[in-house]
């Protein structure tokens, strides 16, 4: 944002950040509508709902952190890759 406040145009912007013009687009137009804080902050709403209630969830993320997997490849994300 502060390129385009420098007179830097959209294309130049995307260059030399190496990102899509389309996410200099995004984000210029997003800064515009909402400001620059609220243009950083989540938008509510994104993605499929959840099929499962939050407390199992909780139990869940519990349950597998707390755990050690059987096999030495997936005690890693490195391993889980593979």
């Amino acid at each position: 944002m502060l390129s385009g406040f420098q007179g830097k145009n959209d294309t130049e912007i995307s260059r030399e950040m190496n990102i899509a013009y389309n996410t200099v687009r995004t984000w210029i137009q997003r800064v515009l509508a909402y400001g620059v804080k609220e243009s950083l902050k989540d938008k509510p709403g994104g993605g499929k709902p959840r099929k499962i209630p939050e407390e199992s969830r909780v139990r869940l993320i519990k349950t597998v952190a707390s755990t050690t997997p059987p096999h030495p490849l997936m005690r890693s994300r490195k391993g889980l890759a593979r």
